[in-house]
């Protein structure tokens, strides 16, 4: 799973005080605490995480110039889904078969057109897994905490620190608010991760599988 501006500062896994990543915790997950996004910005993480390159070395030019991960992948004979809820995949997954989730406006997962929650991408995602023959790397590109509009990126279900700020003007809430919503992006992004996880525990006896769960910044 490809994250969206989830900082390791509220991650629970991390030892934050509150409790937001619950589902991650009692899958026995395991917290990586050594990383750093390559940028603040998705166009230029995002082609990062994907390249042979780490942090101090990435840049877009040397990206271009080189294959990704998705590129080595489709080289060696494996099949690469990938899923998006967010701003695109900025060219790395050009060669993937994509399925673009950011327009929809299924009243299951979307308050308004193109705002959507993430376990958007996991609809119907079970049954295609059903039909793999082969090797296959899924990424579900996640919109996560995005910002500044937080309070839209999860249910009313999981608006559980509150009170939240509920609106995109971060200048019209105080601080805790802003803090409670944002921790409410976390346990959201939790859940999906969670639920991804009973998803693969499902099909255990299909096929072997592995997640990993990583934010671009």
């Amino acid at each position: 799973l490809l994250g969206e501006t989830a900082r390791a500062k509220n991650h629970g896994l991390n030892g934050y005080e509150r409790d937001t990543t619950p589902r991650m915790a009692a899958a026995g997950g395991h917290y990586f605490p050594d990383t750093e996004a390559c940028s603040t910005t998705t166009a230029i993480s995002v082609p990062c995480m994907f390249s042979g390159f780490g942090r101090e070395d990435f840049s877009l030019k040397k990206g271009l110039a080189h294959e990704t991960l998705i590129d080595v992948l489709l080289r060696g004979g494996v099949q690469v889904w990938w899923r998006d809820n967010d701003s695109g995949c900025k060219g790395v997954c050009d060669k993937a078969d994509v399925i673009d989730l950011t327009g929809s406006s299924d009243p299951r997962w979307c308050t308004e057109a193109a705002n959507c929650f993430d376990e958007i991408l996991l609809d119907g995602l079970e049954e295609k897994l059903k039909t793999v023959t082969r090797d296959t790397f899924v990424v579900l590109h996640l919109k996560g905490s995005h910002g500044p509009a937080y309070y839209k990126r999860y249910p009313p279900v999981f608006a559980k620190f509150q009170p939240a700020c509920e609106t995109n003007d971060l200048s019209a809430c105080d601080v805790a608010s802003i803090r409670n919503a944002y921790d409410n992006t976390i346990l959201y992004t939790d859940h999906v991760v969670g639920e991804t996880i009973a998803m693969l525990k499902r099909l255990d006896g299909q096929f072997a599988s592995a997640l990993l769960y990583a934010s671009d910044h």
